[in-house]
């Protein structure tokens, strides 16, 4: 019992006596001598925002360099833009048939033993040109892409049996 007693007496002294923390106090970012207006963006599906196996609106709002570009507009960075694909089920690939568009991959209810499965949105969106105007680009994240296709002009088209076609580039390729 007199351990017990111990033990309450020192948790109370403890607690009556013990530290208070102070929180630091929140600094204001700055830029330091970097200078943020203008930032482009070269890559593949990581810079695009390819994300659930397609190219879609939300993956694209949270790509790194849509994130890192919200970042160094709060120290005077300027504007930021993308090739927005502006579709919300995105371009997966065609299925079987060959016509038909799949979207981004979505996990479906349990149907077998391990559980749930990826299984594409039908009908997916074909990607369409960008309407932007190209000359005010940052982004050109493509999915897909590797350097030495990014170096033949038959990457930007035209689809029909053209192995280096990509549908990715071609949206905004001049």
């Amino acid at each position: 019992m007199k351990t017990f007693k111990y033990y309450i007496y020192t948790t109370l002294l403890a607690t009556v006596f013990s530290c208070t923390y102070d929180f630091p106090e929140k600094e204001e970012s700055t830029s330091g001598g970097a200078d943020f207006t203008k930032y482009v963006s070269v890559g593949n599906s990581l810079t695009a925002g390819f994300m659930d196996g397609a190219l879609y609106d939300r993956g694209q709002a949270n790509s790194f360099t849509s994130i890192l570009a919200g970042q160094m507009k709060l120290v005077g960075g300027g504007d930021f833009n993308q090739p927005d694909i502006n579709s919300p089920a995105g371009f997966f690939r065609f299925a079987p048939d060959g016509q038909t568009p799949l979207g981004r991959l979505i996990l479906q209810s349990p149907g077998g033993v391990c559980g749930p499965s990826p299984s594409p949105i039908v009908p997916g969106n074909l990607p369409q040109p960008f309407s932007g105007d190209l000359s005010q680009l940052n982004n050109f994240g493509v999915p897909g892409l590797t350097l030495g296709t990014a170096l033949l002009p038959q990457t930007g088209g035209p689809a029909n049996g053209n192995p280096y076609y990509n549908p990715y580039y071609a949206r905004f390729a001049s």
